[in-house]
């Protein structure tokens, strides 16, 4: 009989709901964030595999796979063994990689979308316009740092260059 030991990769808790493929009786499980828990029971391999197929359309991953996985990643499962602690701690720092670099992609899409609206402001009134800067400033107070201070020009000969074209990491005509 193997074991599934399911580790939740957020930072909120998870409410697991999965069917047993033999009885199809809904059953939950809570897995804390950044917890794992052994799901089920000692069961057969391909049951066990079965639940967690459940979850791939979902996010969930292979524990093999983390370090393959682009996207967030939800959930992690492995067979047999539960997750070391740093399996663990590369799970949630995966994710905020993912999260950051989203955030990132965003805050330069923004950038743009408002550098265009402002030319178009500008065309509107017979003037033109010839970059623009945006530049987001954290500002927290005591302890709290959110880490974000961060200046983006937008240049709309880049803008117009690019056009169609994404580079990675920033949006056409971002510069940061």
């Amino acid at each position: 009989m193997a074991k599934l030991y399911v580790m939740n990769c957020k930072t909120q808790d998870e409410t697991f709901s999965y069917r047993v493929p033999e009885s199809g009786r809904l059953m939950t499980q809570t897995i804390p964030k950044g917890g794992q828990v052994q799901v089920y029971r000692d069961e057969s391999e391909p049951i066990l595999r079965g639940i967690m197929e459940q979850h791939r359309k979902y996010g969930a991953v292979e524990a093999c796979d983390i370090d393959r996985t682009k996207p967030f990643i939800n959930l992690a499962f492995q067979i047999d063994k539960p997750f070391t602690p740093d399996q663990i701690l590369y799970g949630f720092q995966h994710n905020t990689d993912v999260l950051t670099e989203r955030g990132e992609e965003q805050r330069n899409n923004a950038a743009v979308a408002i550098a265009n609206n402002v030319e178009k402001v500008a065309q509107e009134q017979g003037r033109r316009l010839t970059g623009s800067e945006l530049e987001l400033v954290d500002e927290t107070t005591g302890d709290e740092n959110s880490g974000l201070a961060t200046k983006i020009i937008v240049d709309p000969a880049i803008s117009k260059a690019e056009h169609g074209k994404k580079q990675k990491g920033r949006p056409r005509g971002a510069r940061a």
